[in-house]
């Protein structure tokens, strides 16, 4: 392209504008010299003579740079680039706020109903299933159970699923990262345990469900949570058919 050397030199000398500046300015020296070298060449220039000429018509690179760059204020730079970094800034810590309190929100749900935002669900196609709000506080912490549901083979009962989310007594506060680990669902004489399987999890709450294949018999099962070498335990009562 022609003037293509001459606009890079001037754009080399050039300190207070941007990337986008500096792309906006080659392309209007490019035009401009293309539009004068063609002008000289319908008069009987070669392209050599007539981009050379037009060149000098422009005057030195570098004199043109300093005078491009008074057209660009330092305090205008900086101000631009303070602004491009204050609204990044900004949408950063619009999104943190966002997301905390959305778990702060979803801290309180827990303790209204665990329903509203928790993953863990009772199948359509359960045998038995019942809502239940059954607590168990752990150190500083609150574990509660809030459904249960048996699947069947023959109308006798053969899994039981157990959903649980634990949340800190106070809302927004922190729940142990270890709980979720410390917590075992077992049959009553002990021979049938599981371990939780975590549906979400962040600082403030955490919720999931458990597993346990039954036998016959089996009305109840025990939820059993160790930690910091503290072990507790409740009983969770196991729905009946057509329990509501």
């Amino acid at each position: 392209m022609a003037g293509k050397s001459y606009s890079a030199r001037v754009l080399g000398s050039l300190r207070r504008v941007t990337p986008e500046e500096k792309q906006a300015i080659a392309q209007e020296l490019n035009a401009h010299l293309e539009d004068h070298a063609c002008a000289l060449e319908e008069i009987g220039y070669t392209p050599e003579e007539a981009l050379e000429k037009a060149e000098a018509a422009m005057g030195d690179p570098e004199e043109m740079a300093r005078e491009l760059d008074k057209q660009y204020p330092m305090g205008w730079l900086i101000l631009k680039r303070a602004a491009v970094t204050l609204f990044i800034l900004f949408c950063c810590v619009a999104f943190l706020n966002m997301g905390m309190l959305y778990f702060l929100w979803k801290s309180v749900a827990m303790r209204i109903d665990p329903s509203l935002v928790s993953a863990a669900q009772p199948s359509e196609r359960a045998y038995a299933s019942q809502e239940v709000n059954l607590k168990m506080r752990v150190g500083s912490d609150v574990v509660r159970v809030f459904w249960v549901s048996t699947d069947a083979a023959d109308g006798v009962p053969t899994a039981a699923h157990v959903a649980v989310c634990t949340y800190d007594r106070l809302p927004g506060g922190t729940v142990s990262e270890a709980i979720g680990d410390g917590l075992t669902l077992r049959s009553p004489d002990g021979s049938r345990t599981a371990n939780c399987s975590i549906s979400t999890e962040n600082w403030c709450t955490m919720d999931g469900t458990f597993f346990l294949p039954l036998e016959p018999g089996d009305e109840e099962l025990i939820l059993e949570c160790t930690l910091f070498g503290e072990t507790c335990s409740m009983p969770i009562p196991l729905p009946k058919e057509g329990q509501p």
